[in-house]
């Protein structure tokens, strides 16, 4: 049997083209896949953009509602949740200092106001909002530190 040179080389040629066509359809499910794959980390990406742009035009609704108001009251009211003071700790040193004072007089005036700065001590609470955010925070590591024993 005589073969010719197209009759050795067809076969050859489209093995390679089976070959070859396996190859690029492999190459573009794996771009297909990369492709998807990437569309999901970007949507994820976008969703994660939009959760905090909506929660900063919150806050800045918040805020600005929080300018708008106008009362004398109210605004001592934020403003004492910011900074409290603590008069009970200031009227004591203020008795020390007359208790001990070299004049007599004084000394009967500062006894009542140690007295009085201790009293005031215990029943006004000069914490602020920050304070009142570390013990939050503090309770609920001590719970999730209860949690973990406990299992």
């Amino acid at each position: 049997m005589n073969y010719t040179q197209s009759d050795i080389t067809y076969p050859l040629i489209i093995n390679l083209y089976l070959i070859v066509t396996d190859l690029l359809r492999g190459i573009l499910t794996r771009n297909l896949q990369n492709t998807r794959q990437m569309d999901e980390e970007l949507k994820n990406s976008i969703h994660k953009i939009k959760k905090i742009r909506d929660s900063i035009k919150r806050r800045a609704e918040i805020y600005s509602s929080l300018g708008a108001l106008d009362d004398r009251g109210t605004a001592r009211a934020l403003g004492s949740l910011q900074r409290a003071s603590a008069p009970g700790r200031k009227i004591q040193k203020i008795g020390f200092i007359l208790l001990f004072a070299p004049d007599p007089f004084t000394t009967v005036a500062g006894v009542p106001m140690i007295i009085a700065g201790k009293y005031l001590d215990r029943v006004y609470n000069g914490t602020t909002i920050s304070d009142i955010g570390h013990a939050t925070k503090n309770f609920a590591s001590n719970i999730s530190e209860i949690k973990d024993k406990m299992r």
